[in-house]
Order: C-alpha cells, then structure tokens, then sequence
C-alpha cells in the first residue's frame, strides 16, 4: 500500500488522501509478501499521474523491513504510515510512521532524512545522527502516533518548528515501557533544527 498526495485545487500545496495499492514486495529470504504503507506517491489531481514516488526501502536499512517481528509483521507492515504533513514554507514533509514509533522530516521530493523524533533506543547505527536529542531527560516521546501537523509560529524564532501530534502511546517498536499504554494524549514539540533538539511544550 501507499500514502497519496494529491495536489488539491485550493492551494499548491499537497495533502494526504489516502492508500493505493502496490505491487508485492519481496523480503531478505525470498517469500513473497505485501509490504503495506511503506511508500508515499504524489498524484496531479487533474490526471491522476504519478508524480513523485517514495519507497521508504530505499531509504531505511534493510534490516528495518527485512527483520522487522513487531505488530502485523505478518503483512509485512513494518512501517504504516499514517500521517504526512507538507511543510508550508519548505519543500519537505512530516510523516508519523506508526510501527517504528517515529516521527519525521524529510526533503520532499528529494526524501533525503532531516530529522527523527523518536525514542532513541533500538535503532540502526546508520539512522542515530538523525535522532532529535531531547532538552529534558524526562521527555516523553510519541509511541504509535497519529496525525502530525505543523503550527503556526509560535516563539518568533526561524531555528523553531512547533508540531502537534496525537500521542497513542501504544508502543510497537520502541518507548518507555513504564508508561505503555497508561494513556493518550494530545501534545506538542518543539524542534530546534539548528541544534537538532527537541522539547515538550
């Protein structure tokens, strides 16, 4: 499955709309099976073409998708991208991506990773420069999110991004165990990008 983007007749700018199906993939040991919402594709609303495509294979380790054991691995879903976000002033995109517990940036269309907003542990050496290190040792960090959204402004500061996301707090990948699943919430960051540091608002 994909995540579309569809390019809306109100602005420029692109939203998310929903799933399209895809071809099979096939892991590391040859058993054919459907990767699902593991890759974003933009259509043109007007003609229904693809315009950019991302597979997010082609980005993560192969260790990521090819070991992957957790929730509907079964299906091969080991990423369930559930939210992409257009950044306004930039050419780049928001995703939640709910099986690894992440929140992230990336240059759109270029997909290259900016930033990763999630718990630091468990993850590929090749992925840990872009984790967000957190101004409060007693941060919480989002588990099996949904819906990350860029805000408006709100500190006048350029380096800032503000983000709202919905916190499930169910943890598929990694997390605080201690506080699995004790509640939801609403709940925003703060993202220094020049000092690639995060903060609960």
């Amino acid at each position: 499955m994909s995540v579309a983007i569809l390019r809306t007749p109100y602005t420029n700018r692109r939203t998310r709309i929903g799933y399209l199906k895809t071809r099979p993939s096939v892991n590391g040991d040859l058993k054919a099976r459907n990767n699902q919402e593991d890759e974003i594709a933009e259509l043109d609303r007007e003609t229904g073409e693809v315009v950019d495509r991302i597979n997010f294979k082609d980005i993560f380790p192969t260790e990521m998708y090819e070991d992957y054991d957790g929730h509907q691995s079964d299906v091969g879903d080991w990423m369930h991208i559930n939210a992409v976000w257009m950044v306004e002033e930039e050419d780049a995109i928001l995703l939640s991506v709910r099986q690894q517990d992440l929140v992230m940036k990336l240059s759109y269309p270029e997909a290259e990773v900016e930033w990763m907003l999630s718990y630091p542990e468990g993850w590929h050496e090749d992925l840990e420069g872009y984790l967000l290190e957190s101004t409060d040792e007693d941060l919480k960090y989002p588990a099996g999110q949904h819906a990350v959204m860029e805000m408006p402004d709100q500190d006048g500061n350029d380096a800032t991004m503000d983000i709202m996301l919905f916190d499930n707090n169910r943890i598929f990948s990694r997390g605080d165990d201690d506080h699995h699943e004790e509640y939801s919430r609403a709940v925003q960051y703060r993202i220094n990008e020049e000092e690639n540091t995060v903060e609960e608002m």
